[in-house]
């Protein structure tokens, strides 16, 4: 029995000896370099075995459970199970269907109603744009008249300023010699004999006071004249069917 155990332990030595080796051996044989080589090569073939193995598990599950299920209860449990499991399947599948064309329906209606307020709006712009281009014609036809009119009621400002230039003129000119004049006569009323002082007097107030007050009194006549002319028309007699 002893010998047996010293025989054990002494193969378990020698093979632990030789993993030691073989160890040493390769680190000599492949430096620092390979040996990451190495183990990038192994952490990628079990990276590559890990995804294979979640891949293919869906299939080795139902794999197992159809085999289980069948040896248990008989293939026809087992179809049974999985026709119930495609018709769950297929239910989620159209609620998800309906529930997603559902949301297209909302989202098309919104987009339809969207579509409606911009041709609306687009037709509302159009209105505006012909009723402002109508009134920009308008009010460019206006305002051609109203330069016409400017134009024209400068030239005749200019024309009138000229005719006032020239009464103005002339009335200074015939306001010169108006006082030219009177005095020219109011030494000849001065030293006649003829005529009496109070009398001179009078005479020579009323033409120096004449220019001031000669305005003002044919406006008044013409008022006064104006009132009698419309006084008498009043009393005539007048014709009621004028508008017949």
């Amino acid at each position: 029995m002893e010998k047996n155990d010293n025989l054990r332990k002494q193969q378990k030595l020698t093979n632990q000896l030789n993993n030691l080796l073989e160890v040493s051996a390769n680190s000599l044989l492949c430096g620092p370099s390979c040996q990451r080589e190495k183990n990038l090569k192994t952490l990628q073939q079990k990276y590559l075995d890990a995804q294979t193995a979640v891949q293919t598990a869906p299939l080795h599950l139902e794999d197992s459970k159809k085999q289980y299920i069948t040896l248990k209860d008989g293939e026809a449990a087992y179809n049974r199970m999985r026709l119930e499991e495609l018709e769950k399947e297929a239910d989620g599948l159209i609620s998800k269907i309906k529930q997603t064309f559902e949301e297209q329906i909302k989202h098309t209606i919104v987009l339809v109603r969207y579509l409606d307020t911009e041709l609306i709006n687009s037709q509302n712009t159009e209105e505006l744009l012909e009723d402002v281009t109508a009134t920009d014609l308008f009010l460019g036809e206006k305002i051609k008249d109203k330069m016409s009119q400017v134009v024209t009621n400068d030239r005749k400002s200019y024309y009138e300023t000229q005719e006032l230039d020239r009464l103005n003129m002339w009335s200074s000119i015939f306001t010169t010699i108006y006082f030219i004049l009177l005095i020219v006569l109011t030494f000849e009323i001065a030293f006649s004999d003829t005529l009496g002082l109070p009398v001179k007097f009078i005479i020579l107030l009323v033409l120096y006071f004449y220019p001031f007050v000669i305005n003002s009194v044919v406006l008044l006549l013409y008022k006064v004249i104006a009132a009698v002319g419309k006084s008498i028309y009043f009393f005539f007699p007048k014709n009621a069917y004028t508008d017949i």
